[in-house]
């Protein structure tokens, strides 16, 4: 038996209303709103952040549901009750934004404040810290040798993370740190370009290692061979001059250091 739906009325909205409407009924329940504005409120205010408070009827309000249910979500990823993980989802947006730091750009930022987060755990959770500050150092000596300069690493960093990765592959191949670092920078080298950080680890740098520690008996053909079959990976010419025009303290050009382990 076919039925019909009286007093049924179908309501077409043009694209850019429909899109606000299904922003509207996917945004979370009300009083975790305004408990995220509240929190975002006295965290500007720690953080000496000027901005106006937020009202429903406020044009922001929307993006503040937004950023909510955003904020909700790095809660449920992290398994950290909401009120504390509103607090350090707002603390991590401002970390990575300022001094450019408002609501419609944290609204952008999701992506790189859950990165962010992950970074800092995993450095948490580092079994050996000091070592890592070795293989940090051990970087910054093939900098000074290869790119005339010996910048720091700000910490926390998806580059600091890389080296407690790259920390990890030299102690399984028992590598002297300085030798694990000189080897991925001499391979690059020939390509007249700088590793990646996400090259400092992986099975391709355990296999420059391998070349690098036996070129002396191999013979640098072999070696040549290997670094020139690479895929080419251009310097970032714009990231090179960032580091460049840290000043003398932040870049540590005051001495050389010593990174080798054990």
């Amino acid at each position: 038996m076919k039925c019909s739906i009286r007093n049924r009325v179908n309501i077409s909205l043009p694209s850019r209303s429909r899109k606000k409407a299904e922003r509207l009924t996917e945004t979370p329940e009300s009083e975790w709103v305004d408990v995220f504005n509240g929190i975002y409120n006295a965290t500007l205010l720690e953080h000496h952040i000027k901005d106006l408070p937020i009202h429903k009827k406020d044009p922001q309000y929307l993006s503040l549901k937004e950023i909510t249910r955003q904020a909700m979500s790095f809660c449920q990823a992290f398994q950290v009750p909401y009120e504390a993980g509103f607090k350090s989802y707002i603390e991590l947006g401002i970390l990575i934004l300022t001094p450019k730091f408002s609501l419609y750009r944290l609204k952008a930022a999701g992506d790189r404040i859950a990165a962010l987060n992950r970074d800092i755990l995993s450095i948490a959770d580092d079994p050996t810290p000091e070592l890592t500050k070795k293989m940090e150092e051990a970087w910054r000596d093939a900098m000074l040798k290869y790119a005339g300069f010996r910048p720091t690493i700000s910490i926390p960093s998806d580059k600091y993370v890389c080296l407690i990765y790259a920390k990890k592959d030299a102690e399984e191949l028992k590598a002297n740190y300085n030798d694990w670092v000189n080897a991925q920078f001499e391979k690059w080298s020939y390509l007249k370009s700088m590793p990646e950080f996400s090259q400092l680890y992986g099975d391709n740098a355990k296999l420059i290692y391998k070349i690098y520690i036996g070129k002396e008996s191999q013979g640098d053909a072999g070696y040549d061979k290997i670094a020139k079959s690479g895929k080419k990976i251009p310097l970032k010419e714009d990231e090179l001059k960032a580091l460049q025009r840290q000043s003398p303290v932040q870049a540590g050009v005051s001495g050389t250091g010593s990174s080798n382990n054990g």
